[in-house]
């Protein structure tokens, strides 16, 4: 049975996911953008072993945690390439957003890219380009599962990402929209900030 499991972290109170196998406790950390020891105890509390890093994109409060986790671990981090430029600039965006000195950016292990498998024992994960947001922005697909996390691609309510960063595209962002809008009206849709929703509710009607 797979389980998701929601932390919330950092100034932004960034949506941190553990999705994990229940019976053999294998691991994938989703964009676990700070608290690094409040993600680790809860791994520790739950018996969990994770396996690898996945980012849904390289904004700094998506990927704060991640130095930390890879020091623990030493798992792989994956993120898309369009977007390692935010992740290479991760300590000066934290400085400017937050005023704070935040760890080194970490080490970029593996390049996302669309329809890339990513599978632990019975978890398999299916990565779907969706950039607007970013331009490497993504969305993870858990195959056979209808469960989503598009990162801040789109939220409860049905607000979207910010696109008016120099390297956003409001265009591309509605384009990939439409991509989570293909999927089964009952399919969780997991965002980078507040509660979840499901795609039927994310129609208009």
């Amino acid at each position: 049975m797979i389980t998701v499991e929601r932390l919330i972290v950092g100034e932004f109170k960034t949506n941190c996911y553990l999705l994990y196998d229940s019976i053999n406790k294998d691991t994938l950390i989703i964009d676990p953008g700070d608290d690094p020891d409040y993600i680790i105890d809860t791994i520790s509390r739950l018996e969990l072993k994770p396996t690898a890093i996945l980012v849904t994109h390289g904004h700094f409060d998506h990927i704060m945690g991640i130095f930390t986790l890879q020091k623990s671990f030493k798992i792989p981090f994956m993120v898309h390439k369009k977007d390692e430029f935010l992740v290479k600039d991760m300590a000066n965006r934290a400085k400017y957003f937050l005023k704070i000195t935040s760890d080194p950016s970490p080490k970029i292990d593996k390049y996302l890219s669309e329809n890339m498998i990513i599978k632990i024992k019975d978890i398999e994960i299916k990565v779907m380009e969706t950039p607007g947001h970013t331009p490497g922005s993504v969305t993870f697909e858990v195959v056979k599962e209808d469960l989503l996390f598009v990162g801040d691609l789109v939220f409860k309510g049905r607000s979207f990402g910010r696109t008016d960063f120099k390297y956003s595209s409001n265009k591309m962002l509605l384009k990939s929209f439409a991509k989570i809008l293909s999927f089964s009206k009952n399919t969780l849709v997991y965002s980078g900030h507040g509660e979840a929703t499901k795609v039927k509710y994310l129609i208009i009607k």
